[in-house]
């Protein structure tokens, strides 16, 4: 579902992700325009030092799993109102395709 944030919210759970990946790491695919690799720990969970700083993500994709443990797709800083959210920058809706594809170990 596109949550009020226009966060796309999957049915892909933290628990499914770890019992298949089993530690490997993983791209996620989504739509046209989609390829995240790995899962941030939050909307902050970014490299900072003096050449990348917080702006520099600025309208970066990214996934992440939200307080109830569903994986979400979000575009960093974004905002519905003004220059628009993972749903509309994306262009994900309710039910499009969302895969995780494994590396090989």
């Amino acid at each position: 579902y596109v949550d009020h944030f226009g966060n796309c919210i999957t049915n892909i759970t933290k628990q499914q992700m770890k019992d298949v990946g089993k530690g490997r790491d993983f791209d996620i695919n989504f739509g046209t325009k989609g390829v995240v690799k790995g899962v941030k720990r939050g909307y902050s969970d970014w490299t900072l030092n003096e050449r990348f700083t917080l702006k520099t993500y600025e309208g970066e994709k990214l996934a992440l799993f939200n307080e109830a443990g569903f994986l979400e797709i979000a575009v960093f800083r974004s905002n519905p109102n003004t220059v628009g959210s993972a749903s509309t920058l994306l262009g994900l809706k309710f039910r499009d395709a969302v895969t995780v594809v494994f590396k090989a170990p």
